[in-house]
């Protein structure tokens, strides 16, 4: 998936764009969505996982929570396969800041 933070004035411009092209779109909607985006864990398995997910990963989960709390968007192009630029360049290209993919085993930031 390819995760990026979506003004709100550029939401729905960045979302339109995306399933235009074939993409399918999670979005989550300000402070009412931030609780969805979980730093500590709730459970063991979430706690192990945010084991693993130290440093630049986690960093990038509060600052989409971060954003979440400030009205902001965050969206999710789901499935991308090998399309992962093309999402993330599409993202950026309409407003969109701080895109990540993150893959099965790896993650990494692909627009500031």
């Amino acid at each position: 998936e390819v995760v990026g933070i979506a003004p709100a004035q550029q939401r729905n411009d960045i979302v339109d764009a995306l399933r235009t092209n074939g993409f399918e779109v999670e979005v989550l909607d300000g402070p009412g969505d931030a609780s969805q985006i979980d730093i500590d864990g709730d459970n063991l398995a979430s706690k192990v996982v945010r084991f693993f997910q130290q440093g630049e990963e986690l960093d990038s989960l509060r600052a989409f929570k971060a954003q979440l709390e400030a009205g902001n968007s965050v969206v999710r192009a789901l499935a991308v396969g090998d399309r992962e630029e093309e999402a993330g360049k599409i993202i950026v290209d309409h407003g969109g800041e701080m895109i990540w993919h993150y893959g099965s085993w790896t993650y990494r930031k692909l627009h500031d």
